[in-house]
C-alpha cells in the first residue's frame, strides 16, 4: 500500500466484510463435504479459516499489493487433507467441476517446483461460486467474493506445518548443511507419499484379483483380510457387510482350524444356507468379524469356546441373540469377568 490513509481504508473495508467471508467459508465447506461424500472421494479432513485482521494488515502492507481487495484471495481459506496423490487428483477434479476456478491465480506446486527441488507441495485454487448459486437467497451475498482452496496429502501437510507454521527454527536462511538435511527430509516424504500411492494401488489390484479368483471357484489363496473379504462378498452377494477383519479374528480362525479359504467355505457349506440366512436376518448390521464368529460358533460351539480368549465379553444380549439361532451359550457366561 502507498500510505497509511489507504491502508486504513482497506482495513475498514475488510472489517465490514469479514463476517461475509466467515459465512462463505462455512457454506463452501458444506458444499465440498456433500460432493466428496456423494462421489465416494477419500479425504482425511476439511478445515477452514477466515484471515485475521492483523494478518490481513501485515499482508496488504507489502509493496506488492497495490489493490489488496482485488489482489488478495485468501480472506476465506479452506484446506482439504487427502491420503494419497490419487485422492488429491480426484478431489481436484471435483473442485474444478463444482466451482468457478480462477486459473490465472491458482497454482499447482507439484507442477511449478523444479525437477531437482523438494519442498512444499500443494494445489491452491482461487475459486468462486458458480453463477447459478446466486439465484438462491442464501448465496446471493457471496456474489463477486472469492476464496482459496488448498489440497494436499497428509505428508505434504506435515511438511508444510513444519516448514511454514509450527517451528520458528526452520524459518529464514539456514546454514548450508542444515538446509540440505531439511530438504533431504522433504525428498524422503515425497518418496513415502509415492510409496503409499503404489501400495494403495497394489492392495486394490490384489483385491480385484482375489475377487476374480473366488468368483471362479479358485480358493487356493493366502488367508488374509482381502481374500476372506472376497469370499464373504461372493457367498453373501447383495448383503452389505462391513469389512473389519483384523489380526484378532485371524488368530481366532487359525485356532479354530481355518487355514485356507477352502476351510472357511467348508464351514459355510456344513452350516447350510438356511442357518446362514438366519444369521444374516438376525443382525441389524453385518460386520465381517461378527459373521465369522457366528459361523464358527454355529459350526462347532464347544470347539469355538475351547479356544475362546475373552476377546469379546459375553453379555445377556449375546445369550439372547444366539438363543434365537437355536444355540445356548449361557453356560459360557462365567468365562466373562464383568
Amino acid at each position: 500500500m502507498k500510505n497509511d490513509e489507504e491502508l486504513s481504508k482497506v482495513l475498514e473495508w475488510y472489517q465490514s466484510n469479514r463476517a461475509i467471508y466467515q459465512s462463505l467459508c462455512k457454506e463452501v465447506k458444506e458444499i465440498i463435504e456433500i460432493d466428496l461424500i456423494d462421489r465416494n472421494a477419500f479425504y482425511n479432513s476439511i478445515d477452514y479459516r477466515t484471515k485475521e485482521i492483523n494478518s490481513f494488515k501485515e499482508k496488504c502492507s507489502k509493496d506488492k499489493y497495490k489493490n489488496p481487495q482485488k489482489e488478495i484471495f485468501d480472506f476465506s481459506g479452506l484446506r482439504i487433507i487427502a491420503y494419497t496423490n490419487s485422492d488429491v487428483e480426484m478431489i481436484c477434479e471435483i473442485i474444478e467441476e463444482i466451482f468457478d476456478i480462477d486459473y490465472e491465480n491458482s497454482v499447482n506446486k507439484l507442477e511449478s517446483i523444479g525437477v531437482d527441488q523438494f519442498g512444499y507441495l500443494s494445489v491452491h485454487y482461487v475459486a468462486s461460486l458458480p453463477s447459478n448459486y446466486y439465484k438462491i437467497n442464501r448465496y446471493k451475498k457471496f456474489k463477486n467474493y472469492k476464496f482459496e482452496i488448498q489440497i494436499r496429502t497428509l505428508l505434504q501437510h506435515a511438511w508444510s506445518e513444519i516448514e511454514h507454521d509450527r517451528n520458528y527454527k526452520f524459518k529464514g536462511a539456514l546454514p548450508k548443511e542444515l538446509k540440505r538435511r531439511f530438504y533431504m527430509i522433504a525428498g524422503v516424504l515425497e518418496m513415502v507419499d509415492r510409496e503409499f500411492e503404489d501400495l494403495t494401488n497394489d492392495i486394490s489390484n490384489y483385491s480385484d484379483s482375489a475377487n476374480i479368483s473366488v468368483g471362479e471357484g479358485r480358493l487356493d489363496l493366502e488367508l488374509n483380510a482381502l481374500s476372506i473379504g472376497a469370499l464373504l462378498m461372493n457367498e453373501f452377494d447383495g448383503i452389505l457387510i462391513e469389512m473389519n477383519i483384523d489380526d484378532e479374528i485371524m488368530n481366532e480362525l487359525k485356532a479354530f482350524g481355518v487355514f485356507t479359504l477352502n476351510d472357511l467355505k467348508k464351514i459355510i457349506i456344513d452350516i447350510g444356507g438356511e442357518m446362514v440366512t438366519k444369521i444374516i436376518n438376525n443382525n441389524d448390521s453385518v460386520t465381517s468379524i461378527g459373521l465369522l464368529r457366528d459361523l464358527m460358533i454355529t459350526s462347532n460351539l464347544e470347539k469355538y469356546f475351547s479356544i475362546w480368549n475373552n476377546s469379546w465379553g459375553i453379555e445377556n444380549e449375546d445369550v439372547k441373540y444366539y438363543k434365537e439361532l437355536g444355540i445356548d451359550i449361557s453356560d459360557y457366561m462365567h468365562e466373562y469377568d464383568e
